[in-house]
């Protein structure tokens, strides 16, 4: 997530607004963290920090060659949030070197190449997943990497995020509406390919539990950044990646469509944003 808005005065020094935004993001990701390294073990523990402490270097080193000032971009905590969302969704036995190549890309390719905070079109920790996924295919199709962040006790991993999605959405950070929009396409989407004999592996019925779905939904289509400014917009926003999540598992080769489906949701934005902001008359009406 990033709460900062778009636009030119996005570039500014963060608000600690900001900073407290990214933090109360932090917290409800630790709830995933935890269950993720009981399930998994202490090497989860070991790459979250690695994760974090790489995101927080690249950011220092892109802030210096960009001629800004490191502290007060440093200590909104966006780079760790990226390095933690980037770390629950890869499977325990990604190597540290190709997680710090998701890190390194992500924060460069996926933030500080559009211009640094707020100004990203597409979510970093998506680019950085996304990358993996297409240079190193044959390591993620491969029975030791695909699905094996999520294949035990997804129901707990699931919740996990749920809860922090919750605690968000109490503090009113994201609205309801989004995540749901996002699991609910997605299971029909499901549903809808069983009904017609064309399952998808993996994906039913373990997509009503899984663990990647609940924190896209949560945590990543609910970024006002990459995301629609419109509610409505926010509302097909969110639908769609949850419909392409499933489209792109069953048909694409690779080894999980979620990336690609946030990805392309991200390029479709400004389409969305035009076509769902009401009208100047229909909003004087309104008022």
């Amino acid at each position: 997530m990033s709460p900062s808005a778009r636009g030119p005065a996005a570039t500014a020094v963060p608000t600690p607004t900001v900073a407290r935004v990214m933090g109360l993001v932090t917290l409800a990701l630790l709830p995933g963290v935890l269950v993720q390294v009981w399930i998994m073990g202490v090497g989860r523990a070991w790459q979250v920090l690695l994760a974090v402490a790489l995101g927080l270097g690249v950011e220092a080193l892109m802030l210096r060659l960009r001629g800004r000032a490191v502290w007060p971009f440093l200590s909104d905590l966006s780079a760790p949030v990226t390095a933690i969302l980037l770390t629950l969704l890869l499977p325990l036995a990604t190597p540290w070197w190709m997680l710090s190549v998701a890190v390194l890309v992500a924060l460069v390719l996926g933030k500080h190449l559009y211009g640094g905070l707020g100004e990203n079109l597409f979510n970093p920790a998506m680019v950085g997943y996304a990358t993996l996924l297409v240079v190193f295919p044959a390591n993620f199709s491969s029975s030791v990497f695909s699905g094996a962040a999520f294949t035990d006790r997804p129901a707990f991993t699931a919740a996990s995020f749920a809860l922090g999605g919750l605690f968000l959405i109490v503090k009113k950070i994201i609205p309801w509406q989004t995540p749901l929009a996002m699991l609910g396409a997605a299971v029909i989407a499901a549903l809808a390919l069983n009904a017609a004999g064309l399952p998808a592996p993996g994906l039913f019925p373990q997509s009503l539990f899984s663990g990647s779905l609940a924190l896209a939904a949560f945590f990543i289509v609910t970024d006002p950044v990459t995301g629609c400014i419109s509610p409505r917009g926010r509302l097909y926003f969110a639908a769609g990646a949850g419909l392409l999540t499933v489209t792109l598992g069953r048909w694409s080769n690779m080894s999980d469509g979620l990336p690609f489906a946030i990805l392309l949701m991200n390029a479709a934005v400004p389409w969305l944003d035009r076509t769902t902001r009401p009208s100047r008359s229909k909003r004087v009406q309104v008022q």
